[in-house]
């Protein structure tokens, strides 16, 4: 989560009117807030927590971040394909074989990160179509919903 708050700053720095909310728990909470503060970012940054439900803040995301050194193949990143939010990630671990064949969401530095994301809020890169192909390719998407109404419904 620090580098996202460190992307989140460098975003606004280039004078770009950035949002970002963190969703999820953990021991960086209280770190987090601190370097959201040092950096005045509270107008920029929310700290969510856990939510049951993140769907209605992936669908009104116009890109995630997923910087993670390690990484499986988080349900998160899934969920926003589906909902054509492209996801700038480390490709680390699972991710590398989600992306394999779309580098262009794999980013290696924060520099690359504040690039790309630039051009997709400017439009001049778009990855909607990609989602979906990466998503086509990679997930039985009727069995996945299943699993996901299930899940959610305590089954």
């Amino acid at each position: 989560p620090e580098l996202v708050i460190e992307i989140t700053k460098r975003i606004k720095d280039l004078g770009i009117d950035i949002k970002t909310c963190i969703i999820g728990e953990g021991e960086l909470e209280e770190k987090c807030r601190a370097l959201i503060t040092e950096y005045n970012l509270n107008d920029n940054i929310d700290i969510l927590g856990f939510k049951k439900n993140p769907f209605p803040y992936i669908a009104n995301s116009k890109i995630g971040l997923l910087p993670s050194l390690h990484e499986g193949l988080p349900i998160s990143v899934i969920e926003s394909l589906i909902l054509e939010v492209p996801v700038l990630n480390s490709g680390a671990d699972g991710l590398s074989i989600l992306f394999k064949d779309n580098s262009e969401f794999i980013c290696n530095s924060i520099d690359e990160y504040c690039d790309r994301i630039v051009n997709l809020l400017n439009g001049k890169i778009n990855l909607k179509k990609k989602c979906r192909t990466i998503v086509k390719e990679s997930i039985d998407i009727d069995k996945y919903i299943k699993k996901i109404i299930n899940v959610y419904e305590g089954k």
